[in-house]
């Protein structure tokens, strides 16, 4: 479908054309929010709504929401300088799912000399944790070449 007819439908209805310039005007204050914030703490944060003049930020976690509540007067002042009317800043904890917090677990091969010096270390040692973690790593790499 083209932008052209998209837009033809939602002019068309009210109710598509409010939410469309919300939407609009959430991303555009998602866009000062991350400009004015400190850099480490606006990028675990996002804008939620902006409702009476009251501004609503979603934090990922209680640390960040607790740093972000003592830069809110300094916030405040810098969205009211851009003539956004904002008389209120809401800071709330916005838990992340937690599958979208999982990390790639890279995997390293270890090439055959690797594998070798690390058999002989292994050899050497005395029983200790680290013979053992040394003979568990060497048996996953094996196990995979």
């Amino acid at each position: 479908m083209s932008t052209h007819k998209l837009n033809h439908y939602i002019d068309g209805s009210p109710a598509l054309h409010n939410l469309t310039q919300q939407a609009e005007r959430l991303i555009a204050l998602q866009r000062t929010w991350h400009s004015l914030a400190p850099e480490a703490l606006a990028r675990y944060c996002s804008v939620a709504s902006f409702e009476n003049n009251i501004l609503v930020i979603y934090t990922d976690n209680g640390a960040i929401a607790s740093k972000l509540k003592q830069q809110l007067p300094t916030l405040l002042a810098k969205l009211q300088q851009r003539k956004i009317e904002v008389t209120l800043i809401r800071v709330e904890v916005q838990a992340q799912p937690l599958h979208t917090n999982h990390h790639k677990i890279k995997e390293i091969a270890l090439s055959p000399g690797g594998i070798e010096s690390l058999t002989r270390l292994a050899d050497n040692l005395e029983d200790t944790p680290l013979k053992s973690a040394l003979t568990a790593m060497l048996a996953r790499h094996t196990r995979k070449n």
